[in-house]
């Protein structure tokens, strides 16, 4: 619960449970990116859908109104 780490900015030293080549900053980045991805990618699926529903339903408008003439 003491730890003197915890609330600190600064990065953490070589040797202190990081592996080589791992720094808080990349990490963050690599949340980020991540996060970035799956918003990216919810958003594009939620477009596409929409689109998907707004050509079927001009289809079946379409189909309704050669079965009327």
């Amino acid at each position: 619960m003491n730890n003197p780490a915890i609330r600190t900015l600064e990065t953490p030293q070589p040797g202190r449970s990081l592996p080589d080549g791992f720094s808080r900053d990349a990490g963050a980045g690599f949340m980020l990116g991540s996060l970035g991805g799956v918003i990216g990618f919810a958003i594009s699926y939620c477009i596409v859908c929409f689109i998907m529903n707004v050509v079927r339903a001009r289809r079946q408008r379409n189909r309704r109104q050669t079965a009327i003439e």
